[in-house]
Order: structure tokens, then C-alpha cells, then sequence
């Protein structure tokens, strides 16, 4: 989540559009929080549990099972465009 990759994904997302970020890296989810919002997105967590459960539609990946084999937390964060 950098600004190289925010800056155009901002300019084409349209206001209301949501952002989905699935890691199981601490400073993806560290850097990601910092940068996401500064590129005109809003961290949609209301409780602090929010980003402990995957979406209702999500579909597991070999990357997640293999981080859960190996204890690794994932973190499912949501942002929307302003």
C-alpha cells in the first residue's frame, strides 16, 4: 500500500467504493492503515473486532491457510472511498 499503487486506485475508485485488504503481515496492516486513509479512504472498522473476521463473501485462499497451519493472524480491513 503505497502511494504508487494509492494514488491511481484512488483517481479511478468512485466515492462509495469499497477497499478490501486481506494480510496476515503486521506491517501490511501497519502501512496500510497509515497510507489508505491519507489517499481518501475511510477505515470502516466500528468495533475493534472488525477486522479480526473475513467478509461474509469471502473465499479462503492457500496463502490464508497455510498463515493460519502456521499461526499467523489474518486482519480483513475495509475502507471506502470518500
Amino acid at each position: 500500500m503505497t502511494p504508487e499503487y494509492l494514488v491511481p486506485l484512488a483517481r479511478v475508485m468512485k466515492p462509495g467504493a469499497v477497499l478490501r485488504v486481506a494480510t496476515d503481515i503486521p506491517d501490511y496492516v501497519r502501512q496500510a492503515l497509515e497510507q489508505v486513509p491519507r489517499h481518501g479512504f475511510d477505515w470502516l472498522a466500528e468495533r475493534p473486532a472488525d477486522w479480526r473476521e473475513p467478509w461474509d463473501d469471502w473465499m479462503s485462499t492457500r496463502y490464508e491457510q497455510k498463515a493460519l497451519r502456521e499461526g499467523r493472524v489474518p486482519h480483513y480491513l475495509t475502507f471506502r472511498r470518500r
